[in-house]
């Protein structure tokens, strides 16, 4: 049992800290290329990394799939703050 939840901490962080380290990147690239096409991109890949972490045989594979669902959901989070601050800035104008 204490494996097991060992595991699943190693999962975890790392997916936060690969989500954590890329969210600056993102940003740069939708200010370079628009943010409709990283929206598009993140969930996309995402996608991919669930099926990977799926279809994992051992347990490195699992931490890589881990690891890049971590990469591609570092755009979803800020966006979505962006969002919700964005509008709150205007309506109080």
């Amino acid at each position: 049992m204490l494996l097991f939840l060992v595991h699943c901490m190693h999962q975890e962080s790392v997916f936060f800290a690969a989500e954590a380290l890329t969210a600056f990147q993102w940003g740069w690239l939708s200010d370079r290329f628009g943010r409709r096409i990283v929206l598009l991109l993140g969930p996309l890949g995402l996608s991919f990394a669930m099926v990977a972490f799926g279809c994992s045989t051992s347990y490195w594979s699992m931490i890589l799939a881990r690891c890049l669902q971590g990469i591609c959901n570092g755009n979803i989070g800020k966006f979505s703050i962006f969002d919700l601050t964005w509008k709150r800035s205007l309506r109080s104008v």
